[in-house]
């Protein structure tokens, strides 16, 4: 290979689950409640989807990454046409970094008030930081979100520190296992804007590979679009666990103004707009005696769907799929992974048609349309709600999954292609 571009979610994980690096944060006095204040409702509402977000009584901030303690204020100040009123004192600066190492801080944010037009004070602090940590990572505002927007700045400089150690272990084991086994050109990580950078950069800004993951199916959607002639179209992206829609209008993908990095979390970062719903392959099937519902809970690889074999009991889409004939089960993964169809049956059977008084064919089929109707009506919303008409476009599809369903959720949205 002379060439690898990689996509990952390694960086998009680590701050889901909240396993990021414990962060400490500098910034101007007076400004230390930047993350619990945020800015009028987005820091409740903002990243939610519109039903939550709509029901304001009972949503709740989410915690901020840093806690108050780990929050230093330093005493200096840059005017907002970037002159500087007050330099900062050295030796504050190293109290203040000492007090946060002293507190087991791995990594290190600092959000000075309008340093994009003055980056010299961050830039003190950060030779500061290094000088008494040499092996923290800094992450510094003017160089992460140099732009307008104290609380979308502090946000994504926050999540940067957040998850830099996590990437860089990563990142430097990859690179390292490449260059083992003889690969002698540079990785290319995949950004959230659709581009690449090579690993340094992205060791240094790993904010910019968080909703990454999925932007390279919008790419190749793109390019692939190029080649047929298209110039329109919505990639569906269906895997285990999640269902991702991205659309492309006039050979353009669309970006998000202001993307959220997750609940509460603003972004000043460059992405392209990805619509998400919990609804893959190991998207689990239940009913509460009257209705039949799918997912949002999944099944995972392990242990799976029923017909995995690997202990799982509970019926997935991918359970319904080999019961309907979708998926031959003696083919699956090229036949490196026969899957189980008896179990797949029986866990349908037992836990969906004999409760609900159908027969297994018939509760497998209720699954595989709950769960296409549901896919449908994400695509319905990216295209009708914004001003565009589904019939007008071509449905690409990928993914493990997505080829059972994309000719059903074409013909639900009258899509001809």
């Amino acid at each position: 290979a002379e060439r690898v571009a990689h996509g990952t979610t390694i960086s998009t994980n680590a701050l889901i689950q909240r396993k990021g690096a414990k962060v400490g944060l500098i910034t101007t006095r007076g400004f230390e409640d930047t993350l619990a204040i945020g800015r009028g409702p987005v820091a409740r509402t903002g990243g939610l989807p519109p039903a939550l977000a709509m029901d304001f009584a009972h949503t709740m901030a989410p915690p901020p990454l840093v806690p108050r303690e780990r929050i230093r204020g330093i005493r200096e100040r840059v005017a907002a046409d970037g002159a500087v009123l007050r330099a900062p004192d050295p030796e504050e600066v190293e109290q203040a970094v000492q007090e946060l190492l002293a507190q087991g801080v791995e990594s290190l944010a600092v959000v000075l008030l309008w340093s994009f037009l003055h980056p010299a004070h961050e830039k003190l602090v950060a030779a500061i930081a290094r000088e008494l940590a040499p092996a923290m990572p800094v992450s510094l505002s003017s160089e992460v979100a140099p732009q307008l927007g104290e609380f979308e700045r502090t946000v994504t400089t926050v999540v940067n520190a957040y998850v830099a150690p996590t990437t860089a272990r990563y990142l430097q084991r990859l690179s390292r296992d490449l260059a083992e086994s003889g690969f002698s050109f540079q990785l290319e990580v995949m950004t959230s804007g659709g581009g690449v950078i090579g690993p340094v950069e992205a060791i240094r800004h790993p904010v910019r590979l968080i909703n990454s993951g999925p932007v390279g199916g919008i790419v190749a959607g793109k390019h692939l679009g190029e080649q047929l002639g298209c110039r329109r179209l919505i990639t569906a992206d269906m895997g285990g666990t999640s269902f991702d829609v991205g659309v492309v209008v006039d050979g353009q993908w669309q970006t998000d103004a202001e993307p959220f990095l997750g609940h509460g979390l603003p972004s000043v970062i460059e992405a392209i707009r990805i619509a998400t719903i919990g609804a893959g392959g190991g998207s689990i099937a239940w009913t509460d005696g009257h209705r039949l519902y799918v997912g949002p809970e999944s099944a995972g690889s392990v242990p799976g769907p029923a017909a995995y074999g690997r202990g799982g009991m509970r019926p997935t889409v991918t359970d319904a799929l080999v019961s309907l004939g979708f998926i031959h089960p003696e083919r699956f993964f090229g036949g490196r992974f026969p899957l189980q169809a008896q179990q797949a049956y029986e866990a349908i059977r037992t836990q969906i048609a004999e409760p609900l008084h159908l027969s297994v064919e018939d509760a497998a089929s209720g699954i595989y349309e709950v769960v296409t109707a549901t896919m449908a009506d994400l695509i319905r919303k990216e295209t009708i709600e914004h001003g565009f008409d589904p019939r007008e476009f071509v449905l690409v599809a990928f993914g493990g999954a997505a080829g059972c369903h994309a000719a059903k959720i074409a013909d639900y949205l009258g899509i001809p292609r």
